[in-house]
């Protein structure tokens, strides 16, 4: 039996981001703005990673988020759950080595993220409804230039660490 431990380096990379999504969201926060890129930890997990390590990967990191969120506890689990299906039900149309495919996959699963989290926040208020647009025109302007940096971090990161980039030989594929 074969154990992909990839999922750690994906998961770990993902951590890093929202520790610095929330660092800039404390300073930006005076301004009642905030970010949310999660969407792009996404991408590479569901194209990269088998089934069970690809969930693993996007699970740990989901549910520490969800600890911290005033949200139900599970919800970014399910919410990323969702989206990540989504991408490996669709992974014959992402390719691979295209920075612009990926960012691109990564700005739809940030935006799905981003409006099935709003949802479970959801008031009945046409400020929060304005504020949420915001934030996501914020979030998704700010995406195109962090997607292509997260992606090369965790390229480099599995380079520098002598794993291998493409799915293992007898790992299953949906």
């Amino acid at each position: 039996m074969f154990i992909d431990l990839r999922w750690l380096l994906f998961a770990a990379c993902a951590l890093v981001l929202w520790f610095v999504c929330v660092l800039v969201n404390e300073q930006i926060g005076l301004w009642n703005i905030s970010i949310y890129l999660m969407g792009v930890t996404l991408v590479i997990p569901a194209l990269r990673l088998s089934f069970r390590a690809g969930l693993a990967a996007i699970a740990l990191p989901a549910l520490l988020m969800d600890a911290q969120m005033p949200l139900p506890f599970g919800a970014s689990l399910f919410i990323f759950c969702l989206v990540w299906l989504l991408v490996r039900a669709n992974v014959k149309n992402i390719r691979l080595n295209n920075f612009l495919h990926m960012t691109l996959a990564a700005q739809l699963c940030n935006l799905l993220c981003f409006v099935g989290l709003s949802l479970f926040m959801a008031e009945n208020s046409l400020a929060y409804w304005l504020r949420a647009l915001t934030d996501l025109a914020l979030s998704q302007l700010l995406l195109l230039i962090v997607a292509p940096w997260f992606f090369a971090l965790e390229k480099n990161l599995m380079r520098a660490l002598n794993l291998d980039l493409q799915l293992p030989t007898n790992a299953q594929r949906p």
